[in-house]
């Protein structure tokens, strides 16, 4: 599907069944409906761990038409117990234009989100000023302090640049988080325990808020995965062998 704009909006109405049982569970009412909204799809860049994926490199957006629709028909739907809090965009922050049509939408609705995903290579104080509006995090993938564990994973930053990008988030007022990989190819004891360090450090010096730290698994059809052999990647059956 190229033009996302010709897909439904989702059947919020759908979710009674579900809402009915997470109330008996928790034997109380759910006074508030958290969801996430998607406002595009794809990430145009193919770093090792997650580029390369079928349709993921492929980088659609949705209107801001489309996006307001969306947001109209949910509150027909739940009124105000329906709150949109985070979205699932892959990479918001790719078309400027798009993020200030998105923004403009979200303000006629005043949603305020939890956070929205950027890159550091393309953060600056305009895009922190619009994300501001509407979000109170925003969200870097760094993944690893060591340039050269980053080069390998063929993520097109360095380091200083997540520096860089987080004291642009910090001077405007944003909440920072990082996702953080662990055991990335090329990664070594000596590296473990710097970036152990380096995460010890922006959290005590409260240069970030947070770190999300995911333990690095090569994905089907992703470099890591297709070229395993290249990058001292071994497949593995028995606990014993991964000591």
């Amino acid at each position: 599907v190229k033009n996302v704009d010709s897909l439904p909006v989702p059947a919020y109405e759908l979710l009674e069944d579900t809402l009915k049982w997470i109330e008996i569970v928790n034997k109380m009412p759910m006074n508030t409906i958290p969801v996430a909204i998607r406002t595009s799809y794809g990430c145009p860049r193919k770093c090792n761990f997650c580029g390369g994926m079928k349709f993921w490199n492929a980088y659609y957006v949705r209107s801001g038409d489309k996006i307001d629709e969306e947001l109209v028909y949910m509150h027909k739907i739940w009124g105000d117990r329906i709150k949109v809090v985070f979205l699932a965009d892959e990479l918001f922050t790719v078309n400027e234009q798009h993020v200030k049509a998105v923004i403009e939408v979200f303000q006629k609705h005043k949603v305020m989100l939890n956070g929205v995903f950027s890159r550091v290579d393309i953060f600056n104080d305009d895009l922190a000023r619009e994300i501001k509006k509407v979000s109170r995090t925003v969200v870097f993938g760094a993944e690893n302090c060591d340039d050269k564990i980053l080069e390998l994973a063929n993520k097109q930053q360095k380091f200083e640049d997540v520096l860089r990008a987080c004291d642009i988030a910090k001077r405007q007022e944003l909440d920072v988080s990082l996702e953080w990989v662990v055991g990335l190819p090329g990664e070594s004891i000596e590296s473990a325990i710097k970036n152990l360090n380096m995460i010890y450090l922006l959290l005590i010096n409260k240069v970030v808020d947070n770190v999300n730290t995911y333990v690095f698994c090569p994905h089907p059809n992703t470099a890591f995965y297709n070229e395993k052999e290249n990058f001292g990647i071994i497949n593995v059956r028995e606990y014993e062998d991964m000591l």
